[in-house]
């Protein structure tokens, strides 16, 4: 079995043109019937095959159509030379990457630790999923969006691969907590503009967990248990706050310390 870690090309060789929607001919008969159809088709189903003559313009077909669909087109054109597993993925990565950059070197680092072409396949196709469901989630708006963030919050809690230990595996695991942070911190905010006040004092507990130094959300917390009527709550966390950023010798913010003597009035 070849050695994952001998497959891998580095990102500055990739032949950019593989990567690229190729150019329109010069003299392009346009084929709108085509076009249109096989954009209906692409937008249905996982796989379409165009299949046709060598010269037949299979691959202009495909450009055009995809021109006019309404979201992001990747676009991979392979041959022999790709066949092996490993080049395959890296240049799957790249292209994905340019439009979910959650997908960026995924699989690659895991192939150069070692990592099986199939489990880092899977790691890419991870990635990608948890991209699409949270850009999914903030085009939702309201109650929904809420909901959607919390549903996706809890299907991804655990450690990302707990039993490795290499550095690529840890700063990726710093990357995804900041992540998780980052829509903790937005849903308690959201829950904030809904009135949902207990929903954010534990949306924002959850967010400091992970970053304590994220203010924005300590002051989500104290506006939000002075909503509930809890003064103690609004102090508890303006101290949370102080604590935290005392660890990097800095002091809450001018804004945190105005809303504190607001609140407190």
């Amino acid at each position: 079995m070849d050695d994952p870690r001998q497959t891998v090309p580095h990102a500055v060789g990739l032949i950019r043109h593989k990567i690229s929607v190729p150019d329109v001919p010069e003299r392009l008969v346009a084929r709108p019937r085509i076009e249109t159809a096989l954009g209906a088709l692409i937008e249905r189903r996982q796989v379409v095959l165009v299949l046709a003559t060598a010269g037949a313009g299979k691959t202009t077909a495909v450009s055009q159509a995809t021109a006019h669909l309404p979201h992001p087109v990747a676009w991979l054109s392979v041959d022999a030379t790709d066949a092996r597993p490993g080049r395959l993925l890296a240049y799957l990565e790249d292209v994905l990457a340019q439009h979910a950059p959650a997908a960026h070197q995924v699989a690659t680092r895991a192939l150069r630790a070692g990592i099986q072409h199939t489990e880092s396949a899977g790691l890419l196709a991870e990635s990608l999923r948890g991209h699409a469901h949270l850009a999914h989630t903030y085009r939702l708006a309201g109650r929904a969006r809420l909901s959607a963030i919390e549903a996706l919050l809890a299907r991804n809690e655990g450690d990302y691969l707990p039993d490795r230990t290499a550095q690529w595996v840890a700063e990726r695991r710093g990357k995804l907590s900041q992540q998780t942070a980052d829509a903790l911190s937005s849903a308690a905010e959201l829950a904030l503009r809904l009135h949902q006040y207990g929903d954010a004092v534990r949306l924002c507990e959850q967010a400091t967990a992970i970053d304590p130094l994220r203010e924005v959300a300590w002051r989500v917390r104290m506006r939000a248990a002075n909503a509930l009527g809890d003064d103690d709550g609004v102090l508890t966390a303006f101290q949370g706050c102080e604590t935290a950023l005392a660890q990097i010798d800095a002091t809450p913010s001018l804004s945190t310390r105005k809303l504190l003597k607001q609140l407190q009035r």
